[in-house]
């Protein structure tokens, strides 16, 4: 691009207009001196005080965020795109970005709550990588910048905060920058305003001038809680505004650590070996057990319940089953050249899926004796992933897969199934299986204490014409405006009054 020289202008003067722009590291050096600093422009700090104001419109005057964070998401990532106008010619790019935020977003319209945040955060963490690499984004690279992005994006707060403190000095002669302003002003302004706090409360008619001047309801509205939250999205969204300096780290080449087989202390061949025979034993013993009492049925010894039989081991063989899967992924290097060792470890992984099989009949004994918990449900899930994990181990072994493809795969499985889990209503399914039991004991107060989504099924029970459930008249929260609108809430709200009896008047109550 050909350089415009008006001659006339000071060099002083065309180094005063970094502020002209629009945000990238310029790396031009006058006069054989040292470039200056990458200072951010005008469009990054308009966009974050307007990201900034909409975030406490959002979520900080709301008392129940729901849809104001789905939105105020959307912003972060609307606007940085708007600063990296280049991704746009990019299809590929966007597509991914847009594709993973509408997924992540999708659980935190349902129900705010920690997991469906953390997709919400995760899903814009994706995007805005998508839109740091543009054309360079590839799946790796993406994988990458994402585990990157908290620690480069902290770095160029500090970076950016450093360069601001010093912009006077570096680049206008004479003038301290902002630390200098604080310097001069500091004590001043910061004193002449307690002064003035104090002639206002000591003197009616300049507080009554002040009054024309100053909002004093807006001044006390603003706390230190408030102005705390400010502060930390300050930090927490700037990093979005500078994607392209944030790129450059993000964007690094890995280092690339050759994958050796663990071989010193306990792990070796002929420690594997003897682990493999030795394990293999104690998991036929076991296995011989539960074939026997809980898939053949035979008559316990006395004293002793199937429930008590199953719960005592249901949580203990997870734990086994999940160690035994960490040394069978250890173990794998070691099997190299030696084939009866990798029948051995296909063995052991079998019995490892039998051995989840077996504690997830015997949770399922449990439940059947005394009801289902959040805790009860959530290890069913936990069960049936170890399965479906070791069950990919199997695939790996026999068609000689690495590690890193188990891996990959069995992460993404996990990641799938807590997506899922996102959008099941776990106390409505609580509630709902345990009021439908006639031989168990009811806990009333875990029950009553699950929250708004047991409310349709614990209702229902009630207008069945049985004994009030709980003590207090459960509600569904309302939502107070449209910020707070959750799609699980207007579905259970919705549900009421077709399980709420209707009262002489046709209305229902």
């Amino acid at each position: 691009m050909n350089t415009i020289l008006i001659r006339g202008v000071p060099p002083g003067l065309a180094r005063d207009a970094w502020w002209m722009a629009p945000g990238e590291p310029s790396g031009v050096a006058d006069g054989g001196r040292a470039a200056q600093p990458s200072l951010p422009g005008f469009a990054a700090v308009g966009a974050l005080l307007v990201l900034v104001a909409a975030s406490d419109l959002l979520i900080w005057q709301v008392s129940a965020p729901g849809l104001s964070i789905a939105i105020m998401i959307l912003a972060i990532a609307g606007t940085a795109l708007a600063l990296r106008p280049g991704t746009m010619q990019d299809k590929r790019a966007m597509l991914w970005a847009g594709l993973g935020l509408v997924l992540s977003l999708l659980p935190i319209v349902e129900l705010v709550q920690a997991l469906s945040l953390a997709f919400a955060l995760l899903g814009l963490s994706h995007a805005l990588v998508w839109i740091a690499l543009g054309a360079d984004g590839t799946a790796s690279r993406a994988l990458r910048g994402i585990a990157r992005l908290p620690r480069a994006g902290l770095a160029q707060v500090w970076k950016d905060g450093r360069s601001a403190l010093d912009a006077g000095s570096t680049i206008r002669p004479g003038w301290s920058g902002l630390r200098g302003l604080v310097r001069d002003w500091g004590l001043s302004l910061g004193l002449g305003l307690v002064f003035v706090t104090l002639l206002a409360a000591a003197n009616p008619v300049l507080d009554s001038w002040l009054k024309v001047v100053v909002d004093w309801q807006l001044a006390e509205s603003i706390t230190a809680d408030r102005l705390t939250f400010w502060g930390a999205v300050c930090v927490v969204l700037w990093p979005a505004l500078r994607l392209a300096a944030v790129g450059e780290r993000m964007n690094r080449p890995a280092r690339v650590v050759p994958a050796r087989p663990l071989s010193v202390g306990l792990f070796n061949p002929n420690s594997v070996t003897r682990a493999l025979f030795t394990f293999n034993g104690l998991f036929v013993l076991q296995s011989g057990l539960d074939a026997t009492y809980l898939w053949g049925g035979l008559s316990l010894p006395e004293g002793m319940t199937h429930a008590a039989y199953a719960h005592r081991g249901a949580y203990p063989l997870l734990v086994t089953a999940l160690l035994a899967g960490l040394f069978a992924l250890l173990a794998q290097p070691h099997l190299v050249g030696r084939r009866h060792l990798r029948w051995l470890l296909l063995l052991w992984v079998g019995q490892n899926v039998l051995l989840v099989a077996s504690s997830a009949l015997r949770l399922d004994l449990y439940v059947e004796a005394y009801g289902l918990t959040r805790l009860r449900f959530a290890a069913f899930l936990w069960m049936g992933l170890v399965a479906a994990g070791l069950g990919l181990m199997l695939v790996q072994l026999q068609l000689g897969k690495s590690t890193g493809w188990l891996t990959a795969r069995a992460l993404l499985m996990g990641i799938a199934t807590l997506y899922v889990v996102c959008f099941v209503n776990v106390a409505g399914v609580v509630a709902a299986h345990n009021l439908s039991r006639q031989d168990i004991s009811l806990d009333a107060y875990y029950l009553c204490e699950l929250g708004e989504g047991a409310v349709p099924a614990i209702r229902a029970h009630d207008a069945a014409g049985s004994t009030p459930l709980c003590l207090a008249t459960l509600e569904i929260n309302e939502p107070q405006d449209w910020r707070e609108w959750g799609y699980r809430n207007a579905r259970l709200r919705r549900s009421l009054p077709v399980t709420v009896p209707n009262d002489p008047t046709g209305e229902a109550q």
